[in-house]
């Protein structure tokens, strides 16, 4: 449990929700343990695993979104276990959990770390609305703890509302981008300054 637990922390978020997807939209069960029933389309389209997926040699284990993300799937063979919430309530307010511990709910340093752990890209998303797409390759915090900066490594785009920005795509930002982040001296935000404030920052 320990090591499948170190190696969760490698996942990427995507990889955790493709893991929750998987045993619940595809091979979700409901209803009680020693006698559940299939609401997962992945079993309800397939005669043979919607026969199979009950008999006894399936084991049958509680829902909990920490496990289903401990636990990979092997699409190309039966699964050997599935997932049995009681009820679409719990399986909604546990989903629902999960996603307040996700970065676009929480934002800040935390999820800027895990990017950066993850290694793989991520879209980083300034109050703004400037997106910045690619891989976190370092943070600098201030005496907080806080995040002041970051760069990413390798190509990264600009965007703004979900369009890329002119002359801002990987060809530009081949090899990394990077940017100061959080608020100026005496807590004022870049983005609330009027054209005065911003010409008197030299900007």
């Amino acid at each position: 449990m320990a090591e499948a637990r170190k190696k969760v922390k490698g996942l990427t978020e995507a990889d955790k929700v493709s893991r929750l997807f998987w045993w619940t939209v595809e091979y979700g069960l409901i209803g009680e343990l020693d006698n559940p029933k299939i609401y997962g389309a992945g079993l309800l389209s397939s005669v043979g695993e919607s026969q199979s997926c009950l008999a006894p040699k399936v084991r049958k284990i509680p829902f909990s979104v920490e496990e289903c993300i401990n636990t990979p799937y092997d699409v190309t063979k039966p699964q050997p276990q599935l997932f049995v919430c009681k009820n679409f309530e719990e399986l909604v307010a546990k989903i629902d959990d999960f996603a307040g511990t996700m970065a676009f709910r929480k934002g800040g340093t935390e999820s800027l770390e895990n990017a950066l752990r993850t290694d793989s890209t991520a879209t980083v998303v300034f109050c703004s609305g400037l997106q910045v797409t690619g891989i976190v390759g370092e943070i600098c915090k201030d005496d907080a703890g806080e995040a002041i900066y970051f760069r990413t490594k390798g190509p990264t785009a600009l965007s703004y509302d979900d369009n890329q920005l002119a002359g801002h795509g990987t060809e530009t930002h081949r090899k990394d981008f990077g940017t100061p982040i959080g608020r100026l001296e005496g807590r004022q935000a870049l983005e609330d300054c009027n054209e005065k404030q911003l010409h008197d920052l030299g900007i």
